[in-house]
């Protein structure tokens, strides 16, 4: 099977295992009076799924190793944002079975993000390796400007511990993924 279409199933199955995770969720229903929001935030999630599909699809195109743990850890953090999109959208005024298909299309871009990918990495040269840097310093960027600082505010004992035994528990994911998938 070629990268691409390793890449192309990866994203299918962050898609589908996103699918099934807000079609559990159940909201109540509200008005459309916030609409506008709403709308950003679809499209700020077809934009975020989009470069999830870039970034699965380079990482295929350096190793099916690399690029399944890459998947694992697109899924790992896709879920809950899916879900909290979906929530967004019902909070809006969609029903569920229409915040579900309009948050499915959204979650297609990511095919479209594969495509690009593929197309970008056979005509410019190093665009795989630079996809994966901006990638991999982006998520350096979230956590050490948004996530530990959070956690360093907490003044509750139990939940900062709490908050640090899932931080190293995170850590100790990416490394067995390592372990588990090595080049």
């Amino acid at each position: 099977m070629s990268d691409l279409l390793y890449a192309i199933l990866a994203v299918a199955v962050v898609s589908l295992l996103s699918l099934i995770g807000v079609f559990a969720i159940s909201l109540k229903e509200t008005t459309l009076d916030r609409i506008l929001f709403v709308y950003l935030n679809v499209i700020g999630d077809g934009v975020h799924n989009l470069i999830d599909g870039m970034i699965i699809a380079a990482s295929f195109f350096i190793s099916i190793t690399f690029g399944l743990a890459t998947t694992v850890a697109v899924i790992f953090h896709e879920l809950p944002q899916e879900i909290g999109d979906f929530g967004v959208l019902v909070y809006g005024g969609f029903t569920r079975y229409r915040a579900l298909f309009v948050n499915f299309l959204s979650a297609l871009t990511a095919v479209v993000g594969v495509l690009i990918s593929n197309y970008l990495s056979i005509h410019i040269e190093n665009f795989v390796g630079l996809l994966i840097a901006l990638a991999a310093g982006g998520f350096i960027y979230l956590a050490a400007s948004e996530l530990i600082p959070e956690i360093q505010k907490e003044e509750n004992i139990r939940k900062s511990m709490i908050q640090f035994v899932l931080f190293i528990f995170g850590i100790v994911l990416i490394w067995s993924l390592g372990l588990l998938f090595p080049e």
